[in-house]
């Protein structure tokens, strides 16, 4: 019976390996090619709300491509995509400040990185006036991708 307990033990205790998506990677232009779906809203006082999506089956995101190029897709009510918002040339420094876009949307400090996760702030509040349980000033954006 000892036996079993200990190896029931072992087994959790080292079986279980940490989920590699979960831990932060080098923010890099790479590490953020892809489809990053908007989660929560950072509120200036740092509390955080989650997002409120207006088409209940879509949602709004961002996609960055391998060219340097990074469109935002926000959907209406109708689930119609509105005007997206689009830059050619984004640039990501070592200290992961996206700049070079010439839209708010845009220009920013990504604060923290996963394969899964992106934490995304402002370097001033700006002012969201997309959809109602959305508005208001902002200090950045979580993005989850898929």
């Amino acid at each position: 019976m000892k036996k079993i307990i200990l190896i029931l033990v072992v087994s959790i205790l080292f079986g279980c390996s940490s989920d590699s998506k979960s831990e932060d990677v080098v923010i890099n232009f790479e590490n953020i090619i892809g489809k990053w779906y908007v989660k929560d809203i950072i509120r200036p006082d740092g509390s955080i709300q989650p997002y409120t999506n207006l088409c209940s089956t879509k949602r709004d995101y961002f996609e960055v491509f391998p060219s340097s190029n990074i469109t935002f897709y926000s959907q209406g009510p109708s689930c119609i995509t509105y005007n997206p918002y689009y830059c050619d040339g984004l640039v990501l420094d070592n200290d992961g400040v996206m700049s070079q876009c010439g839209s708010d949307r845009f220009e920013g400090t990504i604060t923290k990185l996963t394969n899964k996760l992106m934490r995304f702030e402002y370097d001033e509040p700006i002012t969201l006036n997309e959809n109602a349980p959305n508005d208001g000033l902002i200090k950045g954006h979580i993005y989850t991708k898929e």
